[in-house]
């Protein structure tokens, strides 16, 4: 299986509808705020929540990801560009 670097967001409101990108997102509120990264789907645009997956301090996602869209064949083990090495 390959690897892909997906591309950190700007700061504006359509980077949903680019395909292939990530943001840190909150979740939850008060004490009960968990960060996780939020990306959009390389190939169709579909946007998933990592909130079963690890990220490493090189920004590696594990495990691979799948893509929720049933129409779409994307799955990769995937790198995020600009990662700090932080969920917090």
């Amino acid at each position: 299986m390959t690897h892909q670097f997906i591309t950190q967001a700007a700061l504006t409101d359509t980077w949903l509808k680019t395909p292939g990108q990530w943001r840190l997102v909150a979740m939850g509120q008060g004490a009960n705020v968990e960060h996780c990264v939020r990306l959009s789907c390389p190939d169709c645009g579909e946007v998933a929540d990592l909130q079963e997956h690890t990220v490493n301090q090189a920004g590696c996602v594990d495990p691979s990801v799948v893509c929720p869209n049933k129409e779409c064949n994307f799955h990769k083990y995937i790198f995020l560009k600009g990662w700090t090495g932080c969920l917090n």
